[in-house]
């Protein structure tokens, strides 16, 4: 027993001595405050060894559970908040708003003009975004395929039973006519849920929308590929005198023809081109999920396929096949090589000259007016009121009464209907979409694609596309780009006399915008036309290293060589050439050959007046109603439409010399 008891005085000595040992190293834990909506839990203290947790930082009251606060209730504000649409009271400690209404106006008239709301008299742009979005109904369905591919196994067959002599045989040609409408009503249906998709998806950058985008573009090019392997088929069929007859086409018209649809009879043209889809999307949204290894493979496979597909068609290249197929240019390949030297031997020579020019102009802007200049240059037009009323005020001068002309109507009733789209995707373009409203425009996210230039830009798309017998793409950019030249001389109106450097530096801006244009399309073409032929040569300069194949790798290599032949510097922009490349490749030139005749329009609204250069721009559009000059141009191209409205030709170096004096002019 005593022995007993020695131990445990031992024990307990022992314990007291270890608590009397452990100090309690406390941290202050605020884990959770309340919110609006949510409880919160009381500040407390913790032992970093044992994990008791205490109410003091002494540690002397212990807690056996924590301590939990009430919602703290939203605290609304008495001043109304707004944004384009709606105004409300906002809680000042969280999201929540009450007493949501859509603003109201007196004015029903100006809706690109932001104007004073009735009841919370800020001054807002009515704004209409999902208007035009819930006009755009997806209602593809996988299933909707067996109907036409039924259709397709019917024609198939007639077309290989085509005895001239059956007794049916122009019954039969009937029923392929009556079904071909069929396919093409489809095919409406298909881009229609396309167009849905697409638009949807820009202005979100949502999954759902990505997926059912890719997924309608393949079905296009399906029925595409279809419709069109028919045709060739009927081209060599016993029909064909039957179809001469019906379309009224000549021996010789046909025979273009069977060259033109020999492609689409390949079976591994379906798989081709949906690969081609998919490279595409993952090398223009994609692209930062990817090694570099990883992408040099990517760009060099769709190189591959593209430049596949082209041979399908009779083309040496895809670089020929774009020009002519997707394209439909009216110049080809060689003409380019002569319109690169003008920009090397007039373009290039301007830029350097006004590089100087510019450095000393900007030493006597002063805050205020570098505040304007870099509002008008880098602000998102759309949420700003001194942007919308330069472009309103604009847009009010563009009319042309006896030829139902009216920029400003046409445009602000777009703003009013909600065909002024706004999202997430970084671009901005002008679309017809005829089955919701006519035409639309798109600004994406950042101020770069919604500045007001890009407004600019896009309202002479918007003003003139869909609505021309030609629809060649130098044709569409020259509406945009002539809508820019003429607004850079509508400024000069507007910032004169005490003014008058903000213009010149706007002036002189907008020519290094036009020339990064033109230079980057001009590089970009010869860049690509290399990429494709995978082979690239220059006398003078050592190109050795790519006369026996280019790999995407060394794209920044070969653009190296190409600016040191210009006599640029450096201008590496993998990035920029992944975007174009991926997206819409072959393209870019078209910005060049459309923006020389732009740039010398501005030039003549300088020296002969505004309104003898906006008579021209509007020719470009009302020589469709001219009849003589169409019943005398039966192959009416670009070229044809400048000849036509007074613009100066891109591919005569007397444009260049008239561009050379003007600037020049200003450098010196």
């Amino acid at each position: 027993m005593k022995k007993f008891c020695i131990l445990f005085i031992l024990l307990m000595v022992f314990i007291l001595s270890s608590c009397m040992g452990h100090r309690h190293e406390l941290v202050y834990v605020d884990v959770l405050s309340a919110t609006c909506t949510e409880g919160g839990i009381v500040p407390f203290y913790m032992c970093k060894t044992c994990k008791k947790t205490f109410e003091d930082k002494d540690g002397k009251i212990e807690l056996s559970e924590a301590k939990r606060t009430e919602p703290l209730g939203h605290l609304y504000e008495n001043n109304l908040s707004c944004n384009q649409r709606y105004h409300y009271n906002k809680c000042i400690r969280c999201d929540s708003r009450i007493n949501v209404e859509e603003h109201t106006f007196d004015n029903d008239t100006d809706y690109i003009i932001p104007i004073e709301c009735n009841i919370c008299h800020k001054r807002v742009r009515r704004y209409k975004n999902e208007d035009i979005l819930d006009k755009l109904i997806y209602d593809f369905k996988v299933d909707d395929r067996t109907s036409y591919l039924q259709i397709i196994d019917e024609m198939n067959l007639l077309l290989e039973n085509d005895d001239i002599k059956d007794e049916n045989h122009s019954d039969n040609f009937n029923t392929l006519i009556s079904d071909f409408s069929k396919l093409y009503e489809y095919r409406s249906k298909i881009q229609k849920n396309r167009t849905t998709a697409e638009l949807n998806f820009y202005v979100s950058m949502e999954d759902l929308w990505k997926d059912r985008m890719i997924e309608i573009i393949n079905y296009n090019d399906e029925i595409i590929i279809s419709i069109n392997s028919l045709i060739e088929k009927m081209l060599k069929s016993d029909y064909l005198d039957l179809y001469k007859e019906y379309y009224n086409y000549t021996d010789e018209y046909i025979k273009i023809l069977i060259d033109y649809y020999s492609g689409y009879v390949d079976p591994n043209l379906l798989d081709m081109n949906n690969r081609i889809t998919e490279l595409e999307y993952n090398l223009y949204y994609n692209i930062d999920n990817y090694s570099a290894s990883e992408l040099n493979t990517m760009f060099n496979e769709l190189r591959d396929l593209r430049n596949s597909v082209a041979k399908l068609f009779n083309y040496d290249t895809y670089y020929e096949y774009a020009y002519e197929i997707n394209y439909e240019r009216c110049y080809s390949t060689d003409i380019i090589k002569d319109f690169r030297k003008y920009i090397k031997d007039y373009i290039v020579p301007i830029k350097k000259s006004l590089d100087l020019k510019y450095d000393n102009i900007k030493n006597n802007i002063t805050k205020d007016q570098s505040k304007i200049i870099d509002t008008i240059n880098n602000s998102r037009s759309l949420d700003n009121e001194l942007l919308l009323n330069l472009a309103a005020s604009y847009f009010k001068l563009l009319k042309d009464e006896d030829n139902n002309i009216d920029f400003f109507d046409s445009i602000n009733t777009a703003f009013k209907d909600g065909r002024v789209v706004e999202g997430k995707a970084e671009r901005s373009f002008s679309s017809t979409i005829s089955f919701a409203g006519g035409r639309i425009m798109f600004f994406g996210g950042t101020d770069y694609y919604s500045n007001l230039k890009s407004l600019i830009h896009e309202s002479g798309h918007f003003m003139f596309s869909g609505t021309s017998i030609i629809n060649d793409y130098d044709y569409l950019e020259l509406h945009s780009q002539s809508n820019e030249a003429l607004f850079l001389s509508y400024l000069d109106s507007v910032y004169n006399d005490d003014m008058e450097n903000v213009f010149k530096v706007i002036l002189l801006n907008d020519f290094n915008e036009h020339f990064r244009v033109i230079f980057s399309s001009v590089i970009s073409d010869e860049i690509e036309e290399a990429f494709y032929k995978n082979y690239y040569h220059l006398d003078g300069v050592d190109t050795s290293k790519f006369e026996d194949g280019i790999e995407y790798s060394e794209i920044d290599d070969l653009l190296d060589v190409i600016c040191e032949y210009y006599g640029m510097p450096s201008l590496r922009y993998n990035d920029y050439f992944e975007a174009y490349f991926s997206n819409r490749s072959c393209y870019e030139i078209s910005y060049a050959v459309s923006l020389i005749p732009c740039i010398n329009l501005f030039v003549e609204s300088e020296i002969y007046g505004f309104d003898n250069a906006m008579n021209k721009y509007f020719k470009t559009y009302l020589y469709q109603f001219d009849n003589e000059f169409i019943n005398s141009n039966p192959n009416l191209s670009y070229l044809d439409v400048l000849q036509y409205s007074g613009y100066k030709n891109p591919f005569d170096e007397e444009t260049y010399k008239i561009i050379k004096n003007y600037y020049m002019g200003i450098a010196s």
